[in-house]
C-alpha cells in the first residue's frame, strides 16, 4: 500500500490500467447523485480520484449542525497497482466531524460493507452522503476506518492535518538495538510508524485511543509505558516509547482523553498514574442504580450498531446482573424486563461470538 509519491516508477498491469480507464470514463459518462462532483489527477504510483460532495444532499434536519461543517465534503480515491483486486483506499480531505477523520485512515469499509470486482467508483461515490450523515448525526462514539500494518506515508502530509508527530524509539526490552521511529496522534488514534529513507514511514503498529489502557510517563528518562487492549484476541499489548518531547506528548494525549470523555485520573499525567477507558471493577459494583441503568442502555445501543468487543459484552453482563438482583430484591418488575434484555442481547450473533471467544 503506498499513500505517498515515490521517485521510482510503479509498474501499473495492463488489467489495473483499463480498469482504471473505465472507471474514469464511467464517472464522466454515468451521473453521479446530485450533488456529487469529482476530479481526477495522475501519478507515477497511484491514480487519485477527489470526490466532493455538497453538504445540501446530506438532509440534515439540524440547522446549526449543517452550519457547523464545510460547504463541501471531499474524500480521496487511491487507486493503487493492487486495483481491483483489492478495493480503492478512502481518505477524508475535509474535517467534517468530532473526532476528526482526516488523520490518513482508510474509511472504505465504513462506507461499503463488503467488496466485490465488480463495484464501481460510481456506486461508491453515491454511498458517501449516507457514511456522512451517519457520521455526523451519531449520538454515540464510534471509530471510524482503520490504518493497514505496513502502509506507506509521506510522513509530511501530516503537516497539512489536524495531529501531533513525535520523534521517539521503541524500548524493547533485553534488546540495545533501537530505530528512529515517529508517533502520530490524532484524535482518536495513535499510529507508530517506522522511517524510512527520506520522509517516508511504515505503519508497524496503531491503536484507537479508547483501547489505551494504561499510561506511565517518566519525565526524567522521556519514556512512555502504555498498554493497549485487543479485542480480536482478548489480549494485551505494550509498547514502550523513549519521546523526545515527552511532556508536549502527555498534555497533547491528556487533551484528546478529555474530549473522548476518557475518565483522565488527573488533568496531568505524571509517572504511576494511569489513563483508564472501562469502568473499574469497583465502579461496576458501586455504581447506584440510576447509572447502572443509563450504562445498560447506552451499551445496548453499542451493541446493537454492532459496536461489541468483550469489554461491551461483559460490562453489559455485570451490570444487568446488578440490575436484575437490585429490582428482584424490590419485588420490582423491572427484573423480568432485565432478564428478557439479558436473552435478547445474548441471542445476537455478534454477542455470541464474543461470549465464546470470553468462554
Amino acid at each position: 500500500l503506498t499513500f505517498f509519491k515515490t521517485k521510482k516508477k510503479v509498474v501499473f498491469s495492463e488489467k489495473t490500467l483499463e480498469r482504471i480507464k473505465t472507471e474514469t470514463d464511467n464517472l464522466k459518462t454515468i451521473n453521479l447523485h446530485e450533488g456529487i462532483f469529482f476530479k481526477t489527477k495522475e501519478f507515477d504510483f497511484s491514480y487519485y480520484i477527489s470526490i466532493m460532495v455538497d453538504k445540501r444532499i446530506l438532509g440534515l434536519e439540524n440547522p446549526e449542525l449543517e452550519q457547523s461543517i464545510p460547504d463541501y465534503i471531499t474524500f480521496l480515491f487511491i487507486l493503487d497497482v493492487s486495483y481491483p483486486d483489492t478495493p480503492p483506499k478512502i481518505l477524508a480531505k475535509t474535517n467534517f466531524s468530532v473526532p476528526n477523520l482526516m488523520d490518513g485512515r482508510d474509511l472504505f469499509s465504513e462506507i461499503c460493507k463488503g467488496y466485490k470486482l465488480t463495484k464501481t467508483i460510481v456506486s461508491i461515490a453515491n454511498d458517501i452522503p449516507k457514511f456522512v450523515n451517519r457520521v455526523i448525526t451519531s449520538k454515540v462514539y464510534n471509530f471510524y476506518g482503520t490504518f493497514h500494518l505496513g502502509a506507506l506515508y509521506d510522513m509530511k502530509n501530516f503537516s497539512n492535518m489536524l495531529v501531533n508527530d513525535f520523534v521517539c524509539k521503541e524500548e524493547i526490552e533485553g534488546s540495545k538495538d533501537s530505530t528512529n521511529k515517529t508517533l502520530i496522534l490524532s484524535d482518536d488514534a495513535m499510529i507508530l510508524f517506522e522511517n524510512q529513507e527520506s520522509s517516508i514511514g511504515k505503519i508497524e503498529f496503531w491503536s484507537t485511543l479508547y483501547a489505551l489502557t494504561d499510561v506511565q510517563i517518566n519525565k526524567m528518562t522521556k519514556s512512555a509505558s502504555m498498554s493497549f487492549y485487543n479485542d480480536d484476541s482478548n489480549s494485551e499489548k505494550k509498547l514502550k516509547l523513549k519521546i523526545d518531547n515527552i511532556l508536549f506528548f502527555r498534555e497533547a494525549l491528556v487533551k484528546r482523553m478529555n474530549s473522548l470523555k476518557v475518565k483522565v485520573e488527573s488533568k496531568k499525567i505524571v509517572k504511576g498514574q494511569n489513563i483508564e477507558k472501562r469502568l473499574t471493577d469497583k465502579e461496576i459494583n458501586t455504581m447506584n442504580m440510576n447509572d447502572a441503568v443509563k450504562s445498560i442502555e447506552l451499551l445496548v445501543e453499542r451493541i446493537k450498531s454492532n459496536d461489541v468487543n468483550f469489554y461491551v459484552v461483559n460490562t453489559f453482563m455485570r451490570l444487568v446482573g446488578r440490575a436484575i438482583e437490585h429490582f428482584s430484591n424490590l419485588n420490582d418488575d423491572k427484573n423480568t424486563y432485565y432478564l428478557n434484555l439479558m436473552r435478547e442481547v445474548l441471542s445476537l450473533d455478534s454477542v455470541q461470538k464474543v461470549s465464546q471467544d470470553m468462554g
